[in-house]
């Protein structure tokens, strides 16, 4: 067992003798370098670490802010459930909106309009040909 030394009844002298062991010239030591295999292994961790998160689709995303009324979103959220994410939702109507004929320099009210009328006769077409498929089967 090591010897306990009281520190409280020792001259200055004395102390520093008992304590020299802890003094040492540098503060901040420079550390020792680390082994290949360590360093090795960090790389692969950091690597496998950029690949987390979500996967490319395309050219990449890029995230953009913007406002939409809350009870639009809200309707939203409801209509897709959870079969798709909400910016999966806003790329489906982009890409629908640009199908059909978004044009620069319509305004919204315009955009409406045209989409409206557009999904209208969309919906008929594919209505009537979903009947006219039917039909077929039928008389097959």
């Amino acid at each position: 067992m090591a010897k306990l030394i009281k520190f409280r009844g020792m001259s200055a002298a004395q102390l520093a003798e008992a304590t020299r062991e802890y003094d040492i010239p540098d503060p901040n030591p420079r550390p020792a370098p680390a082994p290949k295999e360590l360093i090795a292994a960090d790389r692969r961790v950091r690597a496998a670490a950029r690949q987390i998160g979500r996967p490319r689709v395309g050219r990449g995303a890029k995230k953009i802010f913007f406002s939409i009324e809350q009870g639009l979103l809200e309707e939203a959220d409801r209509a897709r459930g959870r079969t798709m994410t909400r910016s999966q939702m806003i790329a489906i109507g982009l890409r629908l909106l640009m199908k059909l004929g978004l044009r620069p320099g319509m305004t919204p009210q315009q955009i409406k309009e045209m989409t409206m009328a557009e999904l209208g006769s969309m919906l008929s077409k594919r209505g009537a040909d979903a009947a006219k498929s039917q039909r077929h089967k039928r008389s097959a």
